[in-house]
């Protein structure tokens, strides 16, 4: 299996961060980096259920450039909209899985 890094950088919400160590575990990762993340309490560890090992296990950093180190490959989404004009760009995940192979 290859190595992956989940980084959230400046999460708002304790439960997105449960939510994203249980998907993490779901599929067999570990790797948890936080860049200024939100308080982590009860309901973030709710959330996380069975994976509440993987918060604990998680990393603090304060900047992007800390969380990345070491990374070979990187790959950013983002839920925030531009003011003006709106850029997308399309990534085949199989696309992605065939650079990672070459790493």
């Amino acid at each position: 299996m290859m190595d992956l890094r989940v980084v959230l950088v400046e999460p708002l919400y304790e439960g997105n961060v449960g939510s994203v160590a249980r998907a993490m575990k779901n599929f067999g990762f570990r790797d948890l980096a936080l860049v200024n993340p939100c308080k982590i309490e009860d309901f973030g560890c709710a959330m996380a259920s069975h994976a509440r090992d993987v918060l604990q296990m998680s990393r603090n950093f304060s900047t992007l450039a800390e969380a990345l180190e070491g990374a070979n490959l990187v790959v950013g989404t983002t839920g925030k909209r531009l003011e003006h004009k709106q850029h997308h760009l399309r990534l085949q995940p199989e696309r992605i899985y065939h650079r990672w192979k070459l790493i």
